[in-house]
Protein backbone atom coordinates (compact mmCIF):
# COMPACT_ATOMS: atom_id res chain seq x y z
CA UNK A 1 0.00 0.00 0.00
CA UNK A 2 1.47 3.41 -1.22
CA UNK A 3 2.34 5.72 2.01
CA UNK A 4 -0.32 8.21 1.83
CA UNK A 5 1.02 12.08 0.85
CA UNK A 6 -0.01 15.21 2.38
CA UNK A 7 0.29 19.14 1.13
CA UNK A 8 -0.16 21.75 2.97
CA UNK A 9 -3.72 23.71 2.44
CA UNK A 10 -3.93 26.54 0.33
CA UNK A 11 -2.80 30.32 1.85
CA UNK A 12 -5.81 31.56 2.21
CA UNK A 13 -8.93 28.97 2.71
CA UNK A 14 -12.30 30.12 1.83
CA UNK A 15 -15.25 29.78 3.98
CA UNK A 16 -17.02 26.18 3.50
CA UNK A 17 -19.40 24.15 5.17
CA UNK A 18 -17.91 20.96 4.09
CA UNK A 19 -14.95 19.73 5.01
CA UNK A 20 -13.44 18.46 1.52
CA UNK A 21 -9.53 16.94 1.21
CA UNK A 22 -8.36 19.95 0.28
CA UNK A 23 -9.92 22.38 2.98
CA UNK A 24 -10.18 19.95 5.69
CA UNK A 25 -7.77 21.68 7.17
CA UNK A 26 -9.18 25.21 7.28
CA UNK A 27 -12.37 26.82 6.96
CA UNK A 28 -10.15 30.44 6.67
CA UNK A 29 -7.00 31.76 6.22
CA UNK A 30 -7.03 32.42 10.29
CA UNK A 31 -7.58 28.81 11.19
CA UNK A 32 -5.43 27.64 8.77
CA UNK A 33 -2.37 29.86 10.56
CA UNK A 34 -3.47 28.26 13.99
CA UNK A 35 -3.20 25.09 12.80
CA UNK A 36 0.07 24.80 11.70
CA UNK A 37 2.58 22.72 13.78
CA UNK A 38 5.08 25.78 13.86
CA UNK A 39 2.07 27.80 15.48
CA UNK A 40 0.93 25.08 18.09
CA UNK A 41 4.85 24.89 18.97
CA UNK A 42 4.95 28.53 19.54
CA UNK A 43 1.80 28.82 21.54
CA UNK A 44 2.83 26.38 23.59
CA UNK A 45 6.57 27.20 24.14
CA UNK A 46 5.72 30.90 24.30
CA UNK A 47 2.77 29.98 27.11
CA UNK A 48 5.03 27.65 29.39
CA UNK A 49 7.58 31.02 29.04
CA UNK A 50 4.97 33.82 30.06
CA UNK A 51 4.23 31.48 32.90
CA UNK A 52 7.54 30.47 34.36
CA UNK A 53 8.70 34.26 33.91
CA UNK A 54 5.54 36.57 34.45
CA UNK A 55 3.03 35.11 37.07
CA UNK A 56 4.08 36.22 40.56
CA UNK A 57 5.39 32.95 41.64
CA UNK A 58 4.23 33.14 45.16
CA UNK A 59 0.96 33.21 44.03
CA UNK A 60 1.00 30.85 41.20
CA UNK A 61 3.64 28.35 42.27
CA UNK A 62 1.45 25.73 41.88
CA UNK A 63 0.73 26.19 38.13
CA UNK A 64 4.44 27.29 37.57
CA UNK A 65 6.00 24.25 39.36
CA UNK A 66 2.90 22.09 37.86
CA UNK A 67 4.26 18.61 36.31
CA UNK A 68 1.58 19.66 33.87
CA UNK A 69 3.28 22.73 32.73
CA UNK A 70 6.75 21.05 32.71
CA UNK A 71 5.26 18.05 30.85
CA UNK A 72 3.94 20.61 28.11
CA UNK A 73 7.22 22.16 27.50
CA UNK A 74 9.51 19.18 27.38
CA UNK A 75 6.87 17.53 25.10
CA UNK A 76 7.07 20.38 23.00
CA UNK A 77 11.01 20.93 22.99
CA UNK A 78 11.17 16.80 22.21
CA UNK A 79 9.34 17.04 19.23
CA UNK A 80 11.21 20.60 17.91
CA UNK A 81 14.26 18.14 18.60
CA UNK A 82 13.10 15.35 16.74
CA UNK A 83 11.82 16.78 13.89
CA UNK A 84 14.73 19.43 13.69
CA UNK A 85 17.57 17.88 15.32
CA UNK A 86 20.75 20.35 14.49
CA UNK A 87 20.38 23.78 14.10
CA UNK A 88 23.71 26.15 13.84
CA UNK A 89 23.79 27.85 17.12
CA UNK A 90 23.95 31.57 17.50
CA UNK A 91 23.07 34.43 20.07
CA UNK A 92 19.92 35.93 19.66
CA UNK A 93 20.52 39.54 17.82
CA UNK A 94 19.71 43.18 19.47
CA UNK A 95 16.24 43.31 17.57
CA UNK A 96 15.68 39.65 18.51
CA UNK A 97 16.29 40.62 22.26
CA UNK A 98 14.33 44.06 21.77
CA UNK A 99 11.36 41.93 19.75
CA UNK A 100 11.44 39.26 22.52
CA UNK A 101 11.40 42.37 25.51
CA UNK A 102 8.50 43.77 24.05
CA UNK A 103 6.94 40.55 23.15
CA UNK A 104 7.45 39.57 27.22
CA UNK A 105 5.70 43.57 28.36
CA UNK A 106 2.94 42.96 26.42
CA UNK A 107 1.97 39.52 27.53
CA UNK A 108 2.81 41.00 31.28
CA UNK A 109 0.61 43.84 30.87
CA UNK A 110 -2.42 41.49 29.61
CA UNK A 111 -1.92 39.37 31.79
CA UNK A 112 -2.42 42.03 34.46
CA UNK A 113 -5.56 43.18 32.75
CA UNK A 114 -7.11 39.90 33.00
CA UNK A 115 -6.67 40.26 36.60
CA UNK A 116 -3.76 37.84 36.92
CA UNK A 117 -0.93 38.78 39.47
CA UNK A 118 2.41 39.33 37.50
CA UNK A 119 5.52 39.25 38.64
CA UNK A 120 6.78 42.86 40.29
CA UNK A 121 10.39 41.77 39.27
CA UNK A 122 10.28 43.10 35.60
CA UNK A 123 14.17 42.41 34.85
CA UNK A 124 14.76 39.09 36.31
CA UNK A 125 11.16 38.09 34.51
CA UNK A 126 12.23 39.77 31.22
CA UNK A 127 15.99 37.93 31.75
CA UNK A 128 13.94 34.44 32.19
CA UNK A 129 11.98 34.77 28.91
CA UNK A 130 14.69 35.85 26.61
CA UNK A 131 16.96 33.15 28.13
CA UNK A 132 14.07 30.71 27.21
CA UNK A 133 13.20 31.92 23.88
CA UNK A 134 16.48 31.97 23.26
CA UNK A 135 16.49 28.17 23.53
CA UNK A 136 14.01 27.46 21.13
CA UNK A 137 13.50 30.57 18.70
CA UNK A 138 15.82 29.60 16.53
CA UNK A 139 14.79 25.77 15.81
CA UNK A 140 11.32 26.87 15.64
CA UNK A 141 11.86 29.40 13.14
CA UNK A 142 13.79 26.87 11.04
CA UNK A 143 11.17 24.00 11.48
CA UNK A 144 8.33 27.08 10.08
CA UNK A 145 10.93 27.80 7.12
CA UNK A 146 11.22 23.91 6.14
CA UNK A 147 7.75 23.90 6.12
CA UNK A 148 7.34 26.55 4.15
CA UNK A 149 5.73 28.28 6.28
CA UNK A 150 5.80 32.82 6.24
CA UNK A 151 4.84 33.60 9.73
CA UNK A 152 5.32 36.30 12.65
CA UNK A 153 7.15 34.41 15.75
CA UNK A 154 5.09 36.46 18.02
CA UNK A 155 2.06 34.72 19.35
CA UNK A 156 -1.44 36.90 18.57
CA UNK A 157 -2.59 38.91 21.74
CA UNK A 158 -6.12 38.37 20.38
CA UNK A 159 -8.11 35.58 18.62
CA UNK A 160 -8.67 38.06 15.71
CA UNK A 161 -5.54 39.51 14.90
CA UNK A 162 -4.21 38.86 11.91
CA UNK A 163 -0.53 37.18 11.58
Amino acid sequence: MPAPTWAPPPPRCARSSKLTAPTRYCATSTTASLTTLPRILLTVLDTTALCASALDRQRYSNIIDSAALHELRAAALALLHELIPAVESRTPTTADNEQWDKRYRAATTQLAAAGLHTSTDIPNGTRHYLQDRAHWDRPLRHLAHAELYPWNTTPRTSPTEET
